[in-house]
């Protein structure tokens, strides 16, 4: 991490830990809010942030649809789509075509993230148990590493008291005290869990997991997973990823924290270590946006034949869908997708 972003995390830490502070003696009814500091923002009508839109130069004239827009976007919401450092003023109907790609991006990828997950779940509760030999192998402090025993089973109880309502759930307290196998379990944890779980195994199962997921016959997709822990790096941007999708995340211009690792082959010129055959292409566009995260998700979702005629089609569909409106050029910088983006979205199918 840079010395400038650590810088910048332990400044938000220390605003973060002052303002929760504030709330809890609000809570506690021993500050009233008055005692906030001065209040960034006034409350403002939807004229009024027809007035400011104009004012900034967003739109011009007088349009009904526009009160119809902000009523069913919020302006916050436009408001990273309007203004953007790196991409400079928007229209307000520029934006909102960006705001539509935003949504219907998401339904797809929410799509693509939706079966890596179930995929996961059974992948890794059949892959430990089977290890082991059995299914309640994750109530054993002795199969965890890195101390990782606590902080999951504190998850899993967490997860079983906040779902004790849910049938199942309620079948295995009744009838067995609470105590589930694996397979069960993993029905109840969110995505981001079974990342904290994979992070515990023991390098013996990581290793059996991988086998599993790209073939013992095939030595290097699983050399490539295996190296510099990328399969970790893809899960975690995987997971990154699903979260923004959930909750209407922007994709424009937005920088992920959660970067994935990638082989040799996609690392531009400058970054080789050493010199690697790809027909002369160099696998370009900026990783740190949304093309990053998307270009891990080949790598983890678990048909490839179905990913290659079904999931990048609707992407390219998407892309032409939009680019007429938007630009073909600002449309791709936004989510830093390549020229040759469609090549290297279908690069896991060339390793044989």
């Amino acid at each position: 991490m840079s010395a400038k972003k650590t810088t910048e995390q332990k400044e938000n830490t220390e605003a973060f830990n002052a303002f929760a502070e504030r709330l809890d003696a609000l809570r506690d009814k021993k500050s009233p809010a008055l005692n906030f500091k001065t209040r960034a923002k006034a409350v403002a009508s939807y004229d009024d942030q027809i007035r400011i839109l104009k004012e900034k130069r967003h739109i011009s004239g007088v349009n009904g649809a526009y009160k119809d827009t902000l009523s069913t976007i919020t302006y916050y919401r436009l408001k990273g789509y309007l203004r953007n450092k790196k991409a400079g003023r928007l229209s307000f109907e520029t934006a909102c075509r960006f705001h539509e790609f935003d949504a219907q991006i998401r339904t797809l990828l929410f799509y693509v993230i939706s079966k890596i997950e179930l995929y996961f779940r059974s992948q890794f509760s059949y892959v430990y148990c089977s290890h082991y030999d059995d299914a309640y192998a994750y109530l054993n402090v002795a199969h965890y590493a890195g101390g990782g025993y606590a902080k999951f089973l504190g998850i899993v109880k967490r997860s079983i008291e906040q779902k004790q309502e849910t049938p199942f759930v309620s079948h295995y307290l009744k009838n067995y005290g609470g105590l589930m196998p694996l397979w069960v379990v993993t029905e109840l944890l969110e995505f981001g869990a079974l990342e904290i779980f994979y992070q515990s195994w023991e390098r013996t199962v990581r290793e059996t997991l991988l086998h599993a997921l790209y073939g013992d016959n095939n030595k290097d997709r699983y050399k490539i997973a295996n190296d510099s822990n990328r399969f970790l790096s893809w899960l975690s941007s995987c997971v990154c990823l699903r979260n923004i999708c959930a909750h209407s995340g922007r994709f424009y211009h937005r920088p992920f924290t959660k970067l994935p690792k990638f082989p040799e082959e996609f690392k531009l010129e400058s970054e080789r270590k050493k010199q690697v055959d790809t027909n002369g292409k160099e696998c370009k566009g900026d990783k740190d946006l949304l093309w990053g995260a998307v270009l891990a998700l080949q790598f983890l979702y678990p048909n490839q034949d179905e990913w290659n005629e079904l999931i990048v089609p609707q992407i390219k569909a998407l892309l032409e869908k939009f680019a007429p409106e938007i630009g073909n050029s600002r449309l791709r910088s936004a989510i830093g997708f390549p020229d040759d983006w469609e090549y290297w979205l279908r690069f896991w199918r060339t390793i044989p």
